[in-house]
């Protein structure tokens, strides 16, 4: 009701659903709405997860969709990005609490910077962003992850990409 009542008093809907988001936070709802009810704590399931493509060369994370956000930054983006197929314009850009399997268990890091492509399918994980935010070393010949002090994630190379479960 507090959450509802607060959002309410924006006249904007990208505030509304800021402010939403924040009141549920305080609350310790902290990803409710995102991934379907999936939360940003330990606990997913490999069920629920699907794969990202483990990307060497991408400046940021890639998502389809802009449920995959925890916060949206920047509703109106006007920056492109090019692609194979010519540039795209992005649709959104925020943050995004991302669930990797660390060995037996779902870990989850808020990635900044988070681009939404509607015409890329696939989630694209920048090894940059990581190595850069969290210190992981990419070794993608070896298949694995390094996550410091936590141990490793598992990449599966299927000879067409190299993948990595997410939640």
């Amino acid at each position: 009701a507090a959450a509802s009542a607060l959002a309410e008093t924006h006249t904007d809907v990208q505030s509304a659903v800021n402010a939403y988001a924040a009141t549920m936070r305080s609350y310790g709802f902290a990803s409710c709405a995102v991934h379907g009810g999936r939360d940003g704590t330990s606990g997913g399931h490999v069920s629920d997860s699907q794969d990202a493509l483990v990307d060497s060369m991408a400046t940021y994370w890639v998502v389809d969709n802009v449920s995959y956000l925890w916060t949206i930054t920047n509703a109106t983006p006007k920056v492109r990005i090019e692609t194979a197929a010519g540039p795209v314009r992005a649709r959104a850009i925020g943050i995004a609490l991302v669930q990797l399997l660390v060995g037996d268990r779902w870990e989850c890091y808020e990635v900044p910077n988070v681009i939404v492509l509607d015409a890329c399918h696939s989630i694209l994980y920048s090894t940059r962003v990581m190595r850069d935010l969290f210190g992981f070393s990419h070794d993608l010949d070896g298949g694995v992850i390094r996550v410091p002090g936590d141990g490793t994630i598992c990449i599966t190379d299927d000879s067409t990409a190299f993948r990595v479960p997410v939640i």
